[in-house]
This record gives structure tokens, C-alpha cells and sequence, in this order.
């Protein structure tokens, strides 16, 4: 004859462990909005980079010194060096950063090689972008003047 006893679970543990959940759950959210909701949206008179609980900017025309397409494996003095605010997560970058040529610069890119175009602003900060569709970013950009 056998005799099965359990040991009942107290209620602090069931507690802890949904807390743990909860927090999972909400940090995975935090890390994957950004990704999903991120968007560059272009106008005559702005360029808006952004999502919710990410960092964002808005350059209006008359922030820019200059604008040009690089091929990003060329131009290794742009590399990031420190994420100063931002994400940084692999494949995707968004936010501000110090580069190997010392400047501050705002990214949103996927990835670290290919065509971005870069925006020299007058204070003498960057902006970086590399959506996934750059060749119709560039020629957007080039429809509403931004790029002569």
C-alpha cells in the first residue's frame, strides 16, 4: 500500500511567479513596439523619424546644411561608436549616437551597410537613415527637393 502527500503551493509563490510574468511580458512589449511601429514619414516642409517609446526626431528644411547619399561600407568615419539614447538591437539601430568621426548623430537603420542618406544639420549634428526601401526613400526625397 502507497500514500501520495503534496505539499500545497503558497499563495506568495503564485503571486511572484504571475509578477514575473507580467514584467516578461511587459519588457518583450517595451523592446518590441519600437520595432514594429517605427516609420519615417517625409513632407515638403519635414522629415519625422520615430515610434512610441522610441527616441524621435522631426528636421525641418531649414535645420539642413546638407543632404547626400553614401554607401555606409565606404564611409567607415560614420561607423557608431557609443549609443548615447537609443536601441540598439542586431539589425536594427534607432536613436542617437556618438560616431568614430566624433559626432553626435541620430540613427534609424536595419543594417550597417549599403546606401543610407545623410543629413549634415546646421549645429553640426547628423542624422542617419536607412529604411528598407531606400531607393524610393532617395527618390521621395529627391521628388520633394530635399536632395538636389
Amino acid at each position: 500500500m502507497e500514500f501520495v502527500f503534496k505539499l500545497v503551493v503558497p499563495p506568495i509563490v503564485w503571486i511572484i511567479t504571475i509578477a514575473i510574468a507580467v514584467v516578461l511580458i511587459f519588457v518583450i512589449f517595451l523592446l518590441f513596439i519600437p520595432e514594429v511601429m517605427f516609420s519615417i514619414r517625409v513632407s515638403e516642409n519635414y522629415i519625422y523619424a520615430g515610434a512610441p517609446l522610441a527616441p524621435s526626431i522631426k528636421v525641418s528644411k531649414g535645420d539642413i546644411a546638407h543632404v547626400e547619399v553614401v554607401n555606409l561600407e565606404v564611409r567607415k568615419d560614420l561607423s557608431p561608436t557609443i549609443r548615447l539614447y537609443g536601441i540598439g538591437l542586431p539589425g536594427f539601430r534607432v536613436g542617437w549616437y556618438k560616431l568614430s568621426n566624433g559626432s553626435k548623430a541620430y540613427l534609424a537603420i536595419n543594417e550597417w551597410r549599403g546606401k543610407a542618406v545623410i543629413i549634415d544639420l546646421r549645429d553640426g549634428r547628423l542624422v542617419i537613415l536607412a529604411p528598407k526601401d531606400i531607393d524610393r526613400f532617395v527618390s521621395t526625397l529627391r521628388q520633394l527637393g530635399w536632395i538636389k
